[in-house]
This record gives structure tokens, C-alpha cells and sequence, in this order.
């Protein structure tokens, strides 16, 4: 009845995927985690043309670290003497929008085109983050949004450039509750595993300049679970190897649909937490501070985009929004 109801109100823009690139890259190499656009990480003038490579056909590209050194499996494909060290593209897309970018007090994010969280020439450089902002600004009746991430497993919100409380801690921590107690995700500040503070995330800039209340849902991931990356590293020799980070990232395939289900459960809890309670219309209706949909003038409208690789995962984002209803 509360999806049936839901619906009645509800309108879906999708954008399937706003990274495809980036998308078919991180297939080939688990690692990859930017977009592709051109960059010349050592200085010789080429782009793109040292990345690593499976060489071992196993179908991943391991890490490896010793005392003295650590790199990625591979060759030194342009012949200079070093191994790797100019990848495909690119631009870590959540490290671009255009609030506190480059902000260098904060733990992730760096103006070396070669580091992993680079965060490109200039705030919105790329297509992929100006395409969002267009679409978010173009729509100024959005008061929701959702973006989900692999990498670790939690719910997060602003603000991500400083540990310090944003304006709407309250709303948005009690947003959080609804989603993660329902998803079964860590949602308290201090029990995710996600500390580090970051420049120019979509989060900050949806929240401070779009003034719309943001939930970053990391949905799976081993982040923060160093038992399982030792479980799974091997040591030969004196030096470690790493190959399974697509793993660390994605859940196994028997596991997808379980968690398809539980944050689809969340996001209706959090939905419905976030709407007023329906008012009795007549003698035997809804009760008031129950949840119900049948007060509303105006339809809702949420909007669903495959936004891109982020933390070596794909990220889904959700907007939320009010719209005025205009007859046919």
C-alpha cells in the first residue's frame, strides 16, 4: 500500500550513467577510479600510455609492496624506467565540484594530476560533474538527494571538507537513522568507518550551494576492515601482493539482490520520514503523525543517475524533490 501510494506521487529521471568511460575502464583495471580524461602524470608529453596491465592473465591486476618499493602489476610500456605511472585518464569526479575544491587542509584530494584524488584543473572541468551541477540547478525545487558508493559500508553526510557539524546536523543525522537502521548500516559519525575529510565532494556542494539535504549511502565495501585485507594478501618472498580489489569493492554476485533489497527498504524509510504525517480528510482516515501520501497537493519527483566510478565502484544518485502540478 506505501509503495502503491508512493508511486501515485512519484515521478523517476534517469540518467543511466554520467562516467561510461570510467565505467569500462574500472572493468579492465579494478583500480581505476577517475574519468578518462587525458592526462599526462610524468611530465613526457604523452597521455594515458603506461597503465598497469595484467600480465599474469588471472583476469585482476594485483598491488605489491615490499620495505623498499610498492607498485602495480605491469611493464614499462613507453620505456622510461618507471612502471605505471601514467594510467588512463583522468579526474577523480568526487574530488571536482565546485565547494572547497582543492581545499588542501583536507585528508583526500590533491592538484597532482598523477595522485588517485586528483581533482582536475578547475572546479567542474569535467563533463560528467557539469552535467550534474546543470541538471541539479535546473531543477530548483530538488530538497532530497541520494548518491550511493562501494567502497566502505555506512551513511554519510555533510559536511565532508571539515569534521565540524553542519547547519542541519539534526535533519540530517535523524535522515540517516531512517535510512541505515533499516539497510543495517553504520549512520552515527562516530561509528562509520569513513573519517577522512575531502575537497570538492558532490555532498558538500549539493548541500551548501544546491541547499539540498544530501545522504552519501556507501552500500558495500571493505573499508576500514583490515582483516579481511590481510586475509587477503599474500606474501612471497618479503613482498606482498594484493588481487582482490574488485572484491574488496563489490559484493559476491549471490549477495546483490539481499542488499538491493534492504537499501530499497531504506531509501522508502528515509523517504517516509522525511514527509509529514497525513491528516485525517474524513471520519475513519489515516490517523495524525501516521505515515500516508494522500495529503499531498503536488506530486514528488525522484530522479535516479548512475553518476560514475567512485571508490572503484559505481555510484547511483537520487534526488527527491516537490514539484507544482500543471494539468494536461
Amino acid at each position: 500500500q506505501t509503495v502503491a501510494s508512493l508511486l501515485k506521487h512519484v515521478a523517476f529521471y534517469i540518467v543511466p550513467i554520467l562516467n561510461p568511460d570510467g565505467l569500462i575502464a574500472s572493468l579492465e583495471n579494478p583500480w581505476h577510479r577517475k574519468n578518462l580524461r587525458p592526462v599526462d602524470e610524468d611530465g613526457d608529453g604523452l597521455t594515458d600510455e603506461d597503465p598497469p596491465e595484467d600480465l599474469d592473465g588471472d583476469g585482476t591486476i594485483y598491488w605489491w609492496w615490499n620495505d623498499t618499493d610498492h607498485g602495480f602489476e605491469g611493464i614499462d610500456s613507453d620505456g622510461d624506467g618507471l612502471l605505471n605511472e601514467d594510467w588512463l585518464g583522468g579526474v577523480d569526479l568526487n574530488r571536482n565540484y565546485g565547494f572547497h575544491w582543492n581545499d588542501t587542509s583536507v585528508d583526500s584530494g590533491s592538484s597532482d594530476p598523477g595522485a588517485e584524488a586528483y581533482v582536475g584543473p578547475g572546479p567542474f572541468s569535467e563533463p560528467e560533474t557539469r552535467a550534474m551541477r546543470d541538471f541539479v540547478l535546473s531543477h530548483s525545487d530538488i530538497e532530497l538527494a541520494v548518491s550511493y558508493h562501494s567502497g566502505a559500508a555506512c551513511v554519510l553526510y555533510p559536511w565532508f571538507y571539515t569534521h565540524a557539524p553542519c547547519p542541519d546536523e539534526g535533519t540530517l543525522a535523524k535522515l540517516a537513522a531512517a535510512y541505515g537502521s533499516v539497510a543495517g548500516l553504520p549512520y552515527r559519525p562516530e561509528d562509520v568507518p569513513v573519517r577522512y575529510t575531502c575537497s570538492g565532494t558532490w555532498g558538500d556542494w549539493m548541500y551548501a550551494v544546491a541547499h539540498i539535504l544530501p545522504l552519501t549511502v556507501e552500500v558495500y565495501g571493505m573499508y576500514g576492515n583490515w582483516t579481511w585485507w590481510e586475509e587477503h594478501t599474500e606474501e612471497v618472498n618479503g613482498t606482498c601482493y594484493f588481487k582482490d580489489i574488485w572484491a574488496y569493492f563489490n559484493p559476491p554476485a549471490e549477495e546483490i539482490k539481499a542488499i538491493c533489497q534492504r537499501n530499497y527498504q531504506a531509501l522508502l524509510s528515509m523517504v517516509l520520514s522525511y514527509l509529514p504525517p497525513e491528516q485525517p480528510s474524513e471520519p475513519g482516515g489515516a490517523q495524525p503523525g501516521t505515515s500516508g501520501l494522500g495529503w499531498l497537493s503536488s506530486p514528488i519527483t525522484i530522479a535516479l543517475a548512475l553518476a560514475g566510478t567512485s571508490a572503484l565502484g559505481i555510484s547511483i544518485t537520487i534526488w527527491l524533490r516537490r514539484r507544482v502540478s500543471r494539468g494536461a
